[in-house]
């Protein structure tokens, strides 16, 4: 069985461990996640509750709280005997839930009891008749139990036991009134230790990893004078160094590789090889003999070098990054020791070849949809220098900064804290699909062909059709063409709003549908296939197809436009014939100035009549900008006596200011 353990839960799991096995407590937390614990309650020391297993069929529990850690069951299916069954297992579980093992919520009773209520004869009679029953605290109450602790540092984690007077303490699985000392340091302590250690059942240790949490629990066990170190079966004395400690690298350079070494450099000015771990995730600490030392930022970083043992061994021709700070820095130091110079190799400068190694993880993202981001550690091979020279490559590092604003170019960023490059969303996508478009030859891209089997990509294509006759535009000046437009995943119809159900604000050129797959979205980008869209149907996103009319001007400038093979475009004979005469434009032609309209143009307003016959002809709106004063009603109305000898006597509305209505009336 698999369930979703809690912190909270983690000690109840552990508690159930020791006394039933893994099949009954699956069944008891089963049966809890299901809530089929009913009427559970508690009082005193005593937790009540039904446990039903059927509609028919429940059994009646309860627990009596022994101590912090000890609880006897009883469950009337064992007759009330005192053994743990999957009803006794299923009420615990259900009590950690809803707090019945804490002591009380709110104010402690003694803080609740002297917080100001009132001063009332009743509370005033209440107080006097403590003070007479009133029993002497005794001396021996006041006194702090002893403590003693021991440590654990033979590994990378700090190993904590604490005794306090004569009993090791344990994870409290329930809180009581009662605590183990009356002595605040000793309960923050503990508090801390339940927190953030781990507690070792075999050892009777808790063990804390990370260096966050063993940094206030280090200092508080200073306080304390009775503190050892556990070791092999014997305990020693400890001290804690209020000084930091100090390291010291040693660089030994010999005829076909290079030895570093660390020693520690103690504050009495002695140097000790490193012989043990470190404790803690940085900064660390160290016990030396029967001392716990922490190290400075600067050892730290030292020591990191070293995970196993005092020394570490590199080939001479990888040494090309360690020569060059040899090459740029000469300054002394004391943490810094150079031995064997005479076997300093040659250095030239080579052309790296860069490696960019990936891993897919998910980012969280406010909609319900996770963003795909890849995780990339960026390397430079370099070549090998041959064996009978002696020669070491250094790094280029202007080509190598070359390679990085690459990356950043393409969508990466550089992340200081874990020392990767990151990409998300688009950029991502983007490079999963045409990795070999974005990276020229020399890269070599670990990962990608597995991160991109592990996704599923799909192909979504536009579908417009636009259809119309001669009759329907060639005499008509508002002339429409019939548009049919439609979605296909892998040539499969599916509805437009597909596109627009799983959008984020982090994505406008991919899609993720319903199936979990990715699709680029038709015509390059979300937010281009919305504005052309929207100018044909309102409701775009909520539809399964769209079917409208087109005026020539929005048909034509569908019809050209180029999306490459996402969106595909079919047109009719008819319409082609039409747009054909557009495609083949090259100048507006002149017409001739009707005999009958009765006045005279200037060249300038000649054009303006030509420019409103080329308008019509196609079927587009479109503006006269002159001047005012420089006649655009004279040319409308030559173009309009022009459309009177074509045979076109169809009313024209004319929308004007009541100002200028006079005017019209006297060039009509």
């Amino acid at each position: 069985m698999v369930y979703f353990i809690t912190d909270q839960h983690h000690q109840v799991l552990e508690y159930l461990k020791r006394f039933a096995p893994k099949e009954l407590i699956d069944q008891g937390i089963s049966l809890a996640d299901r809530s089929y614990v009913n009427e559970c309650y508690r009082v005193d020391q005593k937790i009540h509750g039904n446990v039903r297993e059927t509609e028919e069929h429940s059994e009646t529990s309860c627990l009596y709280i022994l101590s912090q850690n000890s609880i006897e069951p009883n469950c009337t299916c064992s007759g009330y005997g005192s053994k743990w069954c999957k009803h006794t297992v299923a009420l615990l579980w259900a009590a950690k839930d809803l707090g019945l093992l804490e002591y009380r919520a709110g104010f402690d009773e003694p803080e609740s009891m002297y917080r100001p209520t009132g001063s009332s004869p009743e509370e005033i009679a209440l107080v006097l008749g403590e003070i007479q029953n009133e029993i002497p605290i005794q001396a021996s109450e006041l006194k702090h139990p002893p403590v003693t602790i021991s440590l654990d540092v033979g590994s990378d984690r700090l190993g904590v036991q604490m005794e306090i007077a004569g009993e090791i303490q344990v994870p409290a699985l329930i809180e009581i009134e009662k605590r183990p000392s009356s002595r605040t340091l000793d309960n923050l302590l503990l508090k801390y230790l339940q927190e953030e250690g781990i507690w070792d059942e075999e050892r009777k240790f808790w063990y804390v990893n990370t260096s966050k949490a063993i940094e206030p629990i280090i200092g508080i066990i200073q306080e304390y004078k009775d503190v050892q170190i556990a070791r092999d079966k014997k305990t020693e004395k400890v001290s804690f160094s209020e000084e930091l400690l100090e390291a010291k690298l040693t660089i030994n350079w010999r005829k076909t590789d290079l030895e570093l070494e660390i020693h520690w450099m103690t504050p009495d000015g002695n140097l000790i090889e490193k012989d043990s771990d470190l404790i803690g995730t940085g900064p660390y600490w160290v016990a030396i003999n029967s001392t716990v030392y922490k190290l400075t930022p600067l050892a730290s970083r030292i020591a990191s070098l070293f995970p196993l043992g005092s020394r570490v061994v590199v080939p001479k021709y990888r040494s090309g990054t360690i020569l060059e700070i040899f090459n740029t820095s000469q300054k002394r130091t004391k943490y810094l020791t150079v031995k064997g110079t005479k076997f300093i190799p040659d250095a030239e400068v080579a052309e790296p070849n860069p490696k960019l190694s990936l891993n897919l993880k998910s980012k969280p993202s406010f909609t319900s949809q996770e963003e795909i981001e890849l995780v990339g550690v960026l390397d430079f091979e370099y070549p090998t220098p041959a064996e009978d020279s002696d020669i070491v490559f250094l790094p280029n590092r202007i080509t190598e900064q070359q390679h990085v604003e690459h990356l950043k170019n393409v969508g990466f960023y550089f992340d200081p804290i874990i020392k990767r490059f990151r990409v998300s969303g688009d950029d991502a996508l983007d490079l999963v699909a045409d990795a070999k478009k974005s990276f020229s030859k020399e890269w070599i891209i670990e990962g990608i062909n597995e991160i991109k089997s592990s996704l599923k990509f799909s192909q979504l294509t536009l579908l417009i059709d636009i259809s119309g006759t001669k009759s329907e535009w060639n005499s008509d000046l508002n002339a429409t063409f019939d548009c049919h437009i439609s979605l296909t995943q892998n040539n499969a119809n599916v509805p437009i709003s597909s596109l627009f159900k799983n959008t984020t604000n982090e994505s406008d050129r991919w899609i993720k549908l319903d199936s979990g797959a990715y699709a680029r979205a038709p015509g390059g980008s979300l937010s281009k296939l919305q504005a052309i869209l929207g100018t044909f149907h309102s409701s775009f996103w909520m539809s399964n197809a769209i079917r409208t009319k087109l005026s020539s001007a929005q048909a034509i400038s569908l019809s050209s436009m180029d999306a490459g093979d996402s969106i595909q475009i079919t047109t009719s004979k008819d319409f082609n014939e039409f747009t054909a005469k557009f495609k083949n434009f090259t100048k507006i032609a002149p017409i001739k100035i009707s005999k009958n309209f009765k006045g005279k143009l200037r060249p300038y307003q000649k054009e303006g009549v030509y420019w409103l016959n080329f308008l019509y002809e196609f079927g587009f709106g479109g503006i006269l900008a002159d001047e005012m004063g420089l006649g655009k009603t004279v040319q409308t109305l030559a173009f309009l006596q022009h459309l009177k000898d074509q045979g076109n006597n169809s009313p024209v509305l004319i929308v004007v200011p009541t100002s200028i209505i006079t005017n019209w009336l006297y060039e009509a």
